[in-house]
Formats: structure tokens, sequence, C-alpha cells
């Protein structure tokens, strides 16, 4: 009977250890997995702002373009606008704003 009772402690706890070691099998590959999702994320993540980031690059360019240009055909307006003076008239428009300019309004 003492037999019995230590074949069955015996095998009661080796099928625990065969529990415990399947309980680790199935939690390393949970891990695994949830890893893997996670790497999965990250990488969609970047993947992502990486875009936004280029789409927000592109933006920012068409608008230093447009900006720059709106500048350009501002400056080409006004050389139009100065190149029908004679030298004499734009000495004395120029004179008379950096006198406006200089602290007491003199040269």
């Amino acid at each position: 009977m003492g037999k019995d009772i230590l074949h069955e402690i015996i095998a009661v706890e080796t099928d625990i250890q065969r529990n415990i070691e399947l309980e680790k099998e199935k939690t390393n590959e949970l891990m695994e997995k949830v890893k893997r999702d996670a790497e999965d994320e990250v990488a969609r993540e970047e993947d992502r702002l990486k875009e936004s980031g280029d789409q927000t690059l592109k933006e920012a360019m068409a608008d230093a373009e447009k900006k720059a240009s709106g500048i350009i055909e501002k400056a080409v307006s006004m050389s139009g606008i100065l190149k029908r003076f004679d030298s004499e008239s734009l000495r004395e428009i120029i004179m008379e704003r950096i006198t406006r300019i200089l602290p007491g309004g003199k040269l």
C-alpha cells in the first residue's frame, strides 16, 4: 500500500511537471507572438510617420515655392517700375527715402 501511494505521488508529480513545461511553452509562444505583433505595429507606425513627414515636406516645399514665386513676381514688377525712371529721378527718390530713415533726417 505504501508503494502504491508513492507511485501515485510520483505519477502526479510527473504530470504536474509535464503541465508546467506545457504552460511554459505556451507562455513562450504567446510572448513571441506578442513581440512579433508589437514589432509589426512599430514598423507600421514608422511607415505611417514617414509618409506623413514626406507629405508635410511636400506641402512645405510647395508653399515655399509659391511664396518665392510671388516674391519674384513682385520684384520683377518693381524693377519694371524703376526702369521707367531716369538716373537723376531715382537718385532723388533714394535720397529722400534715406533721409526718412536716418536719425535727424540729414545726410
